[in-house]
C-alpha cells in the first residue's frame, strides 16, 4: 500500500493538526458517501469508513481540506499524506527495545552484504505496520543536531507554518536529525518571541516569590506562573539572587520572629525592613535591591513554616 507514495513524503509541505483531523474527516465522509452509492446497488454492501482506499474521490477530499485550511491542498497531496503517513492502519506508537532490536538486525543484513537500504522492504519485514520513513528515522545512526541560525530560521518557519501542538511535524521540516523535544525546547527557551530578557521587576520577583513558596522547586509549574520566563530563567533567579540562603547567612528564631514584626509593621517596604535589621543579615549594603529581596523571600518560608508548626 505505501511503495507508491513513499518518495513523495518529504516533499510534501507540513500540515497543520487541525488540517489531519479535518482530512480524517473528509475521508470518512467520502466513505459514506460511497458507501450510500453502493448499497442502492447491493443493500448489505458494507465498508470500513476509515480505512477504505479504494474508489475514493481525492479531488473532493482535498477541496474540504483547503476550505479549513490557510494552504490550498492538492488531491495528490492529501493522498500521500493520508495513505503514506496517517492511515489508522499505520502504526506510530513507542519503539519498544525488542521491535529496535529487530529493525537493526533487518538494516544490519543490508550493511553486511554492502547494499542500499530498501526501507520500504525493511517496515514490510518488521510487520508491525510502521512507515518506512519512521524505520529509516529509527534506523540510521543518529546525528548530532547543532543550533545554527539557519536552523534556527527552519524553526521558527516550521512553526509559523504547523504551530506549536506538534513538534513532531515541526522537527521533520527542521532536520532529520532534530528530534521533536529537541525543537520544543530551543523554542521554548531561545526563540519564543514571548520570552523576556530584560532585568526582572518587583513585581516578577514577588510572583516568583509566590510560586516557589507554592510549587517549591517544580520549576516547570513555577515558570508557568510567570508569563514570559523560562523554568531555567526562574530557577536562576530564585538560586542566585532570592533565595535567604543565597546571602550565606543563617537566621535564629527570635530574628525570624523580629522580621515576621517588621514585615507586620511596614508590610512589603522591604528596603526600609532590611536597613533596620541591618548589614548582618542581608550579608550587603542595605540599600542594594538583593537585600531587601532576600528578606521578601525569606519571610514567606518562615511564614509557611509557622503556619504548620
Amino acid at each position: 500500500m505505501l511503495s507508491p507514495y513513499i518518495p513523495f513524503l518529504r516533499s510534501v509541505p507540513l500540515v497543520k493538526a487541525k488540517d489531519i483531523e479535518t482530512l480524517a474527516l473528509a475521508v470518512r465522509r467520502e466513505n459514506e458517501r460511497l458507501q450510500a452509492y453502493k448499497r442502492t446497488q447491493a443493500p448489505d454492501s458494507n465498508l470500513d469508513l476509515d480505512k477504505n482506499l479504494e474508489e475514493l474521490d481525492w479531488t473532493t477530499i482535498a477541496e474540504k481540506v483547503s476550505d479549513s485550511s490557510s494552504v490550498k491542498r492538492t488531491p495528490t497531496e492529501c493522498r500521500v499524506i493520508w495513505v503514506g503517513d496517517q492511515h489508522p492502519s499505520l502504526n506510530h506508537g513507542q519503539w519498544p527495545n525488542s521491535e529496535l532490536d529487530k529493525l537493526n538486525a533487518i538494516v544490519q543484513e543490508y550493511t553486511e552484504k554492502k547494499n542500499p537500504v530498501d526501507w520500504v522492504n525493511v517496515a514490510e519485514l518488521l510487520g508491525n505496520n510502521r512507515t518506512p520513513i519512521d524505520c529509516m528515522r529509527h534506523g540510521t545512526p543518529q546525528h548530532r543536531h547543532n543550533w545554527t541560525a539557519e536552523a534556527d530560521q527552519k524553526l521558527l518557519h516550521a512553526v509559523e507554518c504547523s504551530g506549536i501542538d506538534n513538534w513532531q511535524l515541526v522537527a521533520r521540516k527542521v532536520s532529520e536529525y532534530v528530534t521533536p523535544s529537541q525543537c520544543q525546547g530551543r523554542w521554548q527557551k531561545t526563540l519564543n518571541p514571548a520570552l523576556k530578557r530584560r532585568t526582572w521587576t518587583i513585581e516578577e520577583d514577588e510572583r516568583l516569590r509566590k510560586a516557589v513558596a507554592g510549587y517549591g522547586n517544580s520549576w516547570v509549574q513555577v515558570a508557568a506562573a510567570i508569563p514570559g520566563r523560562t523554568n531555567d530563567q526562574c530557577r536562576e533567579r530564585w538560586t542566585e539572587y532570592l533565595r535567604p540562603c543565597a546571602t550565606g547567612v543563617t537566621w535564629t528564631e527570635a530574628e525570624d520572629i523580629r522580621l515576621l514584626e517588621l514585615v507586620e509593621k511596614h508590610g512589603n517596604k522591604w528596603a526600609l525592613i532590611s536597613s533596620t535589621i541591618g548589614n548582618n543579615k542581608t550579608g550587603q549594603n542595605v540599600g542594594d535591591s538583593s537585600s531587601f529581596m532576600a528578606c521578601g523571600a525569606y519571610i514567606l518560608q518562615v511564614s509557611i513554616a509557622l503556619r504548620e508548626a
